[in-house]
Order: C-alpha cells, then sequence, then structure tokens
C-alpha cells in the first residue's frame, strides 16, 4: 500500500515548476518510514510514503513545507529573496499543528558571476545563519546546483534532503498528534487524531481512536442530535464516496462519519486474506449493531436499522462466504451476523406496526411511544414489503429463518436457535392458522427446501419468489433470475407455458447459462455407428424434455476420458419437442478408449441449458459399413504397431493411416511422447507410401508431441506410414509399451488411439559356423520362443547388404512355409565362399500360427459380409480386433494337419465386447461369428497365399561374417580296415595344407589384415599333437614347423600344401580310440586369425586283441 501524504510548497521564482520538480518526484522517495509517538510506544512502520507536492493552502492536511528561491548575487539575496523567505516563515509559523519547513536553494551554476565565486561566505550559509531556528534539531536549508561536476556530490546533496524529510516528517506526525491531544473538546482531538492515522496509514491505530470515539459518542436523543434531519443514505455500505464532515456536525452526523471510516479501513485491509476479511467483517458488524443500537426508539430508526442491515448483508463477498459455509469461519462472525440479522427482523415488525401490521407469536417488542402512526417509507424496496400484510409476514418469516441459519452455525449458540425456531413456529400457526401452509413457507429458501428433499415446499416457494421477481423487471439480470426460476419450477413439474418461455427469451439480452439437470431426462446409446458421410461417426440420444415444442440451434454431447481430454457429438437446427426425442448427433473426432458422456448443452437464442450425464461409452473404429443407399463405405482407419519388416537393435513404431473413401488436403501424425526416454536421440523419421515411397512432410517437435505434418493432397486408400524409431523393452521382461497417437486430417477430422503393444519376438535364431578347406558353412536354427504359438517358416534368405558384396552364398533349394515349434526348430544351411563382405543379411519372412488362422477369419468374415452388403458390415473391425484375435486354438494340431479346434470357446466370454453393439444387431452377430467358427473348425485349410501375405512378418537380422585370415587343412591318410590290433603299428601320411582367404581391395579399408607394413613376408606354423598319450604311441617327429609365403597367392585361390609326412601309430589299448588331436601354433609376432579344418576330427579306430580278431571270409 502506498501512503500518500501532502507536501505543500511556495514557488515564487518558478524554481519547482520548471526545474526540480521532476527530480523531486524521483529522488524524494521513502521506502520504509519507522516512527513512534511516545518513548515507551512500540515502533510503527509506514511503507511506500510518497509525497503529493500541493499549494500551501490545506493547514492541516500538510505534513511539510518547502519554499524554493534562486539567486545569483548577495545583492540579489538581500533585495529579492531574503524578504519573501520571511514573509513566508511567518506564514508557515502560524498555521497550527506546526509542521516541519525547508528552504531550498537553487544555483545556477552559469549565472554566477567570477566575483561571487569568491565570497567568502556563501548564499546557503547566509540563508542558514538568517533564518537559524533554537527550535529545531533538523537541518533545514539545501543548495541544489544546476550542475555538477561530481555525481558523487550530487547524490550527497540529495540524500541529505532525503534525511531531513525523512526526520522532519517523523515530527510532524509527533507535532500533530501532540496539538490533536491538547484540543478542547476532547472529542475533536480524538477524532483529528483518528483521521491522521488513517491518513499515514497506520489502520489499527486509527480503528482504536474511531471505536473509542464512537463509545465516547454515546446514545443519539431525540430531537438535539440531528437523527431526524439527516439523509443516511451516505452512510450507506454500497456508497463508496468518500465521507464529507460539516463545519458544525451534529452527533449522528459525526457517527455517521465514524462508521464509514472504520467502513473504509476495514474494507481496504481486507484484501489480504480471507482471515483478515473474516476478523474485519466481525468487527464492523458490531460498529454497524452499535449505530443502529444508540438512535432513540422510532419507526425512522426501525427503516434505518432495516437499510442498513439489508445494504450490509448485499455484501457479494459476505454471500459467497455465507454460502460455501467454510470451516474456519469464526463463530464470533456468525453470532454478530445472527445479531444484526435479528436487528433487521425486530426493526421491521416495528416499522410494520406504522402500517397497523402485527406478527402474532412474535416476541418482538413493539414502541409504544411513537406518536406518528402516518410515517413515509422512504425506501422503495422496503415499501413494497409493506404493501400488504401477506407480504409483511412473508418477510418476518424469511428474516426469520435466516436468523436461524446464522446462529445455526456457531456452536454456542444452541439455545438461541431453539428460542428463535420456537418464536418461528408460534408466528407461523398465530399468523397463518395452517399448519401446512406454515410448512410451506418453514425456511423460506428455495434451495435449502430443494437440497433438503422437501420439493412440495420448494415448489411452491419458487412460484412466490418467481412472482416478486416479475414485479422487479426493470432492475438488471432479473429477467436472467426470473428464467433461471422459471425454468427450476418447470423441471419441478410445472407445465411450460411457451408464451411465457419465449416472452422471457425475447427479453434475454446478453448470453446466459443454467445448468438444470432436472429439465432433460437424458438416455445415450452407448453404441456407435455412421451416418451417411465418409469419416463421421453417431451417437444416438434420447431426450425427454419438459419444455414446451421449441427450435433449438445446436445440441453438443459432450464425452470425456479419464484424463479429461474432450470428444463433442453435436447436431444442428431441430425441434425440440416436449416429451421424447430421437437425436443423432455426429462427430468428426474419434478417441478409442473408454469415455464417459458428462454434460449435454442444448443452444436456444441466447439461452445454454446444461445437463450433466454420467454414461460410459466405448467409442471403436469402423473400416467398413453400408450406407443408406446400400453402398459399401470405407473409413479412415488408424493403428499404431510393430512393422511388419523389423530390424534387429533398429526397433520402429509403425503410426499408420489407411485413407478411406475420401481423400484430403493434409494431414498430421501425432505421437504423443507417453515414455520419451525410449525415443531413439537424433533419430531420423520416415513416412511413406504403401509402397515404400517416401512422401515429403515436416517435423514439429516439442517436449510432449512428434508430429509428421504432411501439406500435399492424400488421394483416397492410399496408406501413409510413419516410422519412428524407438527402443523396445527386452524380450524377457514382459513389459507392453503404452503407445498414444493421433491423426489429423481434412476439414477438422481427427482419429486417436492409445494402445499397449506387445513388441516381443516370436521367433529366436542361432547360428553355428564351420569352416572346411576354403568356405565357410552356417547352419542357422529358427524355433518359436512360445510354446502355444508356433511359427511358420515361409522364408529364409542370405545376402550381401548391397550389389557390391561379393561374398558367394550357396545352399540347397530351401523348404519353405515350414512349421517351427519352440524345441523343434528348423535348420537352413549355407555354404559361403570368397568372404569379401564384412556382414550379410539374414533375412526371415514368418508368420505366428494364432496370426495366421485369425487372418483368414478376418478374409473370409469381411468376404462373407461385404458380398452380402450386411449391416453387420459395421461391426467387422469391432469383432477382428476383439474377438477373433483373442481366440485360442489348438496350435500344434493346426501346425501338423492344418486343422482348425477351439479351445474352449464360448460367446458369453466376450461379453465386455458385445455390449458395444447395438442390442437389435447383437443375436445376428453372434450367429454369424458362431457359423463362420463351425465351418472353419469342420474344414481342413489350405495354405493361401493372401492369408500368408496377409500374416507376413519379416526379420532382417545383420550377421558378421567371422574374421579369418587362414584356413588350415590338416589330414591322416591311411588304409581304412574294419578292426586294428592292439600294439600292431598303422601307417599313416599326415598332409597340411593352408588356404589364404581373399580379402576386398585396400581402398575399400576392408582387408582384416594389418596394414602392409607390418605384415611379414613369411608366416612360420607349428603343427603338434595333443591328448593322444593314453591310447596311442607315434613313432617318428611329434613335432612339425612349416613356413608358407604370406604374398603369394596360388592360381584359382586353391589350398597350398605346405607339409607331407610319413608317420605310424601304434594303438596302446583296445576299444574305439579317438585319433589323436591336431594343434597349430603361430611362431611368428605377426597375428594371424586361423580356423583349423581337421578332416579327421572325432574319427575313431576300432583296436582289439588278438584273442578278439574277427575274421571275415567272402
Amino acid at each position: 500500500m502506498t501512503v500518500s501524504i501532502d507536501a505543500a510548497y511556495y514557488d515564487p521564482f518558478l524554481v519547482f515548476k520548471n526545474t526540480l520538480e521532476d527530480q523531486f518526484v524521483k529522488r524524494i522517495r521513502i521506502n520504509t518510514l519507522r516512527w513512534k509517538f511516545q518513548p515507551t510506544d512500540p515502533v510503527r512502520t509506514i511503507d511506500n510514503v510518497e509525497l503529493n507536492y500541493v499549494q500551501d493552502t490545506k493547514a492541516e492536511n500538510t505534513f511539510v513545507h518547502f519554499i524554493f528561491v534562486t539567486c545569483s548575487s548577495v545583492d540579489e539575496y538581500r533585495s529579492k529573496v531574503r524578504p519573501v523567505i520571511r514573509q513566508w516563515l511567518n506564514n508557515v509559523k502560524s498555521i497550527q499543528p506546526m509542521s516541519m519547513y525547508y528552504i531550498i536553494l537553487y544555483q545556477n551554476v552559469s549565472l554566477i558571476s567570477t566575483t561571487d565565486k569568491f565570497l567568502k561566505t556563501s548564499l546557503l550559509t547566509k540563508i542558514r545563519t538568517d533564518f537559524a531556528d533554537d527550535q529545531l534539531t533538523i537541518e533545514n536549508a539545501f543548495k541544489i546546483k544546476s550542475t555538477y561536476s561530481d555525481s558523487g556530490v550530487e547524490t550527497e546533496v540529495w540524500n541529505s534532503i532525503l534525511n531531513a524529510v525523512r526526520l522532519g516528517l517523523m515530527d510532524s506526525i509527533s507535532s500533530k498528534l501532540r496539538y490533536f491531544q491538547s484540543l478542547d473538546p476532547p472529542l475533536l482531538g480524538l477524532r483529528k487524531s483518528a483521521d491522521l492515522f488513517k491518513q499515514i496509514g497506520q489502520y489499527d491505530d486509527s480503528l482504536r481512536c474511531y471505536h473509542n470515539l464512537m463509545r465516547r459518542l454515546g446514545i443519539i436523543d431525540e430531537g438535539r442530535d440531528g437523527f431526524e434531519s439527516y439523509d443516511y443514505s451516505s452512510c450507506l455500505l454500497s456508497n463508496r464516496e468518500s465521507p464529507q464532515l460539516v463545519s458544525s456536525p451534529s452527533k449522528f452526523q459525526l457517527k455517521c462519519y465514524i462508521f464509514k471510516e472504520i467502513q473504509f479501513i476495514l474494507t481496504e485491509d481486507s484484501i489480504k486474506s480471507s482471515g483478515i476479511y473474516m476478523r474485519n467483517m466481525a468487527s464492523l458488524t458490531s460498529s454497524l449493531l452499535e449505530l443502529v443500537n444508540s438512535v432513540y426508539d422510532c419507526y425512522k430508526k426501525s427503516e434505518f436499522g432495516i437499510v442498513m442491515a439489508q445494504d450490509f448483508f448485499a455484501n457479494r463477498r459476505l454471500q459467497l462466504l455465507l454460502e460455501k459455509k467454510e470451516d474456519d469461519v469464526p463463530d464470533q462472525l456468525y453470532e454478530l451476523l445472527g445479531d444484526l440479522k435479528l436487528l433487521e427482523r425486530d426493526q421491521f415488525i416495528n416499522l410494520g406496526a406504522s402500517k397497523g401490521y402485527r406478527m402474532p407469536g412474535s416476541m418482538a417488542e413493539v414502541g409504544l411511544s411513537e406518536k406518528d402512526d402516518d410515517y413515509t417509507v422512504r425506501d422503495i424496496e422496503l415499501r413494497a414489503l409493506l404493501s400488504d400484510d401477506k407480504t409483511f409476514k412473508d418477510h418476518v418469516l424469511k428474516i426469520t429463518e435466516e436468523v436461524i441459519k446464522l446462529y445455526s452455525e456457531s456452536q454456542y449458540k444452541a439455545n438461541t436457535v431453539d428460542t428463535v425456531s420456537t418464536e418461528m413456529a408460534l408466528m407461523i400457526y398465530y399468523g397463518f392458522h395452517d399448519y401446512e401452509a406454515s410448512l410451506e413457507v418453514l425456511n423460506n429458501s428455495f434451495r435449502y427446501f430443494k437440497n433438503s428433499g422437501w420439493n412440495i415446499i420448494a415448489f411452491n416457494l419458487l412460484k412466490v419468489y418467481i412472482e416478486n421477481l416479475e414485479k422487479l423487471k426493470d432492475k438488471d439480470d432479473v429477467v436472467s433470475y426470473l428464467l433461471n426460476s422459471y425454468l427450476e419450477m418447470v423441471s419441478m413439474g410445472n407445465k411450460c407455458e411457451l408464451n411465457r418461455f419465449t416472452t422471457l427469451l425475447n427479453e434475454l439480452v446478453d448470453p446466459l447459462s443454467i445448468e438444470n439437470d432436472e429439465l432433460f431426462d437424458i438416455k445415450v446409446d452407448p453404441h456407435v455407428c455412421c451416418g451417411d458421410k465418409t469419416d463421421q461417426y453417431v451417437i444416438n440420444v434420447k431426450l425427454a424434455s419438459k419444455l414446451v415444442d421449441i427450435e433449438v440451434d445446436n445440441a453438443i454431447l459432450y464425452l470425456e476420458n479419464e484424463d479429461g481430454d474432450p470428444v463433442e457429438f453435436v447436431i444442428g437446427t431441430f425441434i425440440l419437442k416436449n416429451g421424447q426425442n430421437q437425436l443423432k448427433l455426429s462427430s468428426k473426432q474419434l478417441f478409442c478408449v473408454d469415455l464417459k458422456a458428462v454434460r449435454l448443452k442444448v443452444q436456444i437464442g441466447q439461452l445454454e441449458l446444461l445437463a450433466n450425464v454420467s454414461e460410459s461409452i466405448r467409442l471403436y473404429q469402423i473400416q467398413s459399413y453400408v450406407n443408406s443407399d446400400n453402398q459399401i463405405v470405407n473409413n479412415t482407419l488408424i493403428d499404431v504397431r510393430v512393422p511388419s519388416l523389423r530390424r534387429l537393435n533398429k526397433d520402429e513404431l509403425l503410426l499408420s493411416a489407411n485413407v478411406g473413401d475420401k481423400g484430403f488436403n493434409g494431414c498430421e501424425f501425432v505421437f504423443r511422447k507417453t515414455d520419451s526416454d525410449r525415443l531413439v536421440p537424433d533419430a531420423k523419421y520416415r513416412l511413406t507410401n504403401e509402397n515404400g515411397e517416401l512422401v515429403d512432410f515436416k517435423i514439429l517437435e516439442d517436449d510432449d508431441r512428434i508430429i509428421f505434418k504432411v501439406e500435399q493432397i492424400v488421394e483416397s486408400h492410399a496408406k501413409l506410414w510413419a516410422f519412428v524409431p524407438y527402443f523396445f523393452p527386452p524380450d524377457v521382461s514382459d513389459i507392453k509399451l503404452f503407445i498414444d497417437f493421433s491423426f489429423k486430417f481434412g476439414d477438422g477430422y481427427s482419429r486417436r488411439i492409445q494402445k499397449k503393444l506387445d513388441t516381443t519376438l516370436e521367433i529366436a535364431v542361432s547360428v553355428q559356423d564351420i569352416f572346411r578347406s576354403s568356405k565357410l558353412f552356417s547352419n542357422y536354427t529358427i524355433n518359436s520362443v512360445m510354446v502355444e504359438n508356433p511359427v511358420r517358416i515361409q522364408q529364409v534368405n542370405l545376402s550381401p547388404l548391397n550389389e557390391e558384396g561379393h561374398t558367394i552364398v550357396q545352399t540347397w533349394l530351401s523348404p519353405k512355409n515350414i512349421v517351427a515349434y519352440i524345441d523343434q526348430g528348423s535348420t537352413f544351411f549355407y555354404r559361403l565362399e570368397e568372404l569379401k563382405d564384412e556382414s550379410l543379411d539374414l533375412i526371415i519372412d514368418y508368420d505366428d500360427l494364432h496370426s495366421e488362422i485369425v487372418e483368414s477369419l478376418n478374409q473370409c468374415y469381411y468376404s462373407y459380409l461385404a458380398s452380402l452388403k450386411s449391416p453387420l458390415l459395421m461391426y467387422f473391425h469391432l469383432v477382428s480386433t476383439m474377438i477373433f484375435e483373442k481366440l485360442t486354438f489348438k496350435l500344434n494340431l493346426y501346425g501338423l494337419n492344418g486343422e482348425m479346434e477351439l479351445i474352449d470357446y464360448d460367446i458369453s466370454n466376450f461379453m465386455e465386447t458385445l455390449k458395444q453393439v447395438n442390442f437389435r444387431d447383437l443375436p445376428a452377430l453372434i450367429e454369424s461369428i458362431t457359423s463362420l467358427l463351425s465351418q472353419f473348425t469342420e474344414e481342413t485349410k489350405e495354405l493361401c497365399d493372401s492369408v500368408l501375405n496377409g500374416a507376413r512378418r519379416t526379420l532382417v537380422i545383420n550377421v558378421t561374417l567371422p574374421v579369418v585370415n587362414v584356413v588350415d587343412t590338416v589330414e591322416f591318410k591311411f588304409e581304412k580296415q574294419l578292426q586294428y590290433l592292439v600294439c600292431e603299428p598303422i601307417n599313416m601320411m599326415l598332409s597340411f595344407d593352408v588356404f589364404v582367404v581373399q580379402f576386398a581391395d585396400k581402398s575399400k579399408k576392408k582387408v582384416r589384415f594389418k596394414t602392409e607394413s607390418d605384415k611379414p613376408k613369411q608366416i612360420s606354423l607349428k603343427l603338434g599333437f595333443t591328448d593322444y598319450e593314453q591310447n596311442w604311441l607315434i613313432a617318428g617327429c611329434k613335432d612339425f614347423t612349416a613356413q608358407f609365403n604370406l604374398d603369394g597367392r596360388q592360381a584359382g585361390h586353391k589350398a597350398r600344401r605346405i607339409l607331407e609326412c610319413k608317420l605310424t601309430l601304434i594303438p596302446l589299448r583296445v576299444g574305439k580310440l579317438e585319433l589323436p588331436k591336431v594343434e597349430i601354433q603361430n611362431l611368428t609376432d605377426y597375428k594371424v586369425e586361423m580356423e583349423l579344418d581337421y578332416k579327421n576330427s572325432s574319427e575313431s579306430l576300432l583296436v582289439v586283441s588278438e584273442l578278439n580278431k574277427v575274421v571275415q571270409s567272402f
């Protein structure tokens, strides 16, 4: 809060106006002023003090005085300036209470003569000497130059002035308070002190003085305190004008002035917090009660008290506080408000006596000393309440009811509540003599009765309320209240009158929104369908209306998911009939999740009727349907899945859109980042058509979404595929990805799906590599990863990554469409020569048997429905995704002989899905599904290319070829016999061949040797035998060393023999003895990657004794 304090100034030489005003406003600002009046008083803080510079006219409201002078010489000072200052100072000191004053000398440096610059006594010193005041403890004369050579000096001058003003303000405030306390009469000083505290923002001190003054003024007596002639409308709370006090106020005028000041302070202070507001409202209520009760009893006092109380309760912030019934509202506030409302009730009963009205049963005392029984009520609304005896009594009951409500909120007023309730019962009994009628007005609050379930009473009270409102049509906003109340009455069963309703509608100027759940009985058909327009979905709504037949501009049904995301179904202009209405609301939006219909809006001109709805709806995509012209219409369909072509460790999500019969200009794929950590950093996104051709698009990305924006025309029946690189969870984790994806297209059309995606691979691949001579033999085994779902390996291919690859890949005629199980895989064998590629692509086309059966079901079911142009075609996508995909089959049996046998099939297991089907179509749909499944299970299906193509998935694995420089071939050659005698020598020939593997050109940087400078010309190899001592005795050399030239290449890339020698092996034991194992070591420091092709690996000879020798004769 800013405190504005008046500072009077005298500017005879126009120094302030022309030169210094802006600088004073800018520089003389006090952020915090700490001051205390008496030494024992606490320190008071005045924040944000601003000086309001005014002409020297308001004596009491002025806290400091300034005079601004200027001169360039001593002579000019003596002749012109000093007399002016002396005269001004005499005037300032004559004003009581005296305030601090300051003399500001402005010196234009350019006008000072050279002589004056060397004067021993400056002009400022002369001013301080001439006008020295022994009573001042603050420096009050300052000089400001037009220019300063040193900015530090300038700052110091202004800081000195600011500090002096700060001290002067504190001195002036204290001086004023001392003066006011010395005034006679003391009440005048108390009022002026209160005004002073308010002016400097010390509201607590000001309130203390005003409350003290209010109490000390005492009661208002008849005939001498000015109540009879005073217009009290100026002291109403709703009157925001500042109170003005005449020079000789009456006691009542002074009390009204004090009350308005109290109201102003409490209102200003209440903006800080709700707690302060409640505390201040309690204080203001107490002050109002004190003001009204201080007046002597008379009819005018009654009217004064009623009008003041009504004005007090009309405060909107107070009404909201009472309506919400917050727990933190103090009991004291409810008690004081109840006292004020009770005072209003008693004064209204007393005022009714002026019209001859009495309220039997009331315990309120009616003044008997009133002489003027013809008193004229001035307030218009109050006059209406006194227009007849019934209105008078109704209003008394209403106020009494409000008294009870307020007292009931305080735990300390239970007895008072009982007393007032008893009084109300007595008033109803004696005043109306009709218990039922008295019950109808027992609590004159429509909302209270209605919420309590007392509808009969609420209905009758509402009719009275409407009649009262119709008398006030010239007031603002009454039409809206009337219309709202009239619709409440209609919703409670009263017949809606067309003329009355349309008249109120025509009088409605501004838009009005009314929420009423009783006007309409709404039943939303949970079954979505399609209209005659492509890509528009329809929901049927049964609407029972209590209104008369009337034209409606539009109606909107709002649906929301659990996150509050909205979907709107709309119908345009139609005639809303009294009674039942069948509405078809359509939408271009589709959100395929569980939704809840939450609200229906009916727009009639400026009137907006809202009704709450609570019905669950599941929207789903409709792929095709038969329209009213018996034509099949295809809608745009979206999906998110793992691409059918999947590269191992380079996973992507596929966002697909299959365009229906209606093309469009531009579209957007909107991918929501539900798990942003799984997005591949710096990924390259792709958008293609069904042929794999790239489509131009723009990427728009923020923290929450990735948007593929296409700005070209998209033809009907086109397919768009957006690829999002993504990190899939490990297959063993059993985690499903939550994907949220929407597709916006055309003129406001949109589709959105949320899906939990299973990214598990259905196959496992293992490989075994074996070198034989110069060739690599790779054996790939492919298995299913699930026991219950075998896979069909449609085709396998191993090929180079590009056409430049030179590796020769050979295989036999690979089998196709063979079934692989988890424990019985399919093997694919390849022979590789001239390994000039670093890696090859293993391409596996496969499908799982469950998907294969589902694809077959889908194709047959769609063809069947489409051929008949059946209305059931609209449920095809629902049945396919929610029923067929969840069926279980004996897949092992199907894999063996093609028989489809269901496991535990029961259509009742899919009732949650079938709830989305219109009950009229449900029997036919169940029959069509059952018939199809029966037909399938009775027949053995042949493999169909369309089914295999539809279910096909492709896995591409980048296979790294082993790094081999040399293949060593070792072989024992000997005469083969059926058996050999123990300890008899066996003559053998040992051969050792070396094949150097060819590599790509060195320029391609694929050579697997080290650089040419490191490679030696020859390589020495050592051949030895291991693990033979227990079985064999080797006669002759056991370790061989051979060299071969690394640079030499034989023609035709054939193996080179580097060793051939004779050996004799003597078996030492009987039995099947495995030939000695061979070990080859590189004796050079140069590393060579070698593979051993041991021709006799795992070869065994049968060795027998002489006794066990078997003789065979032929």
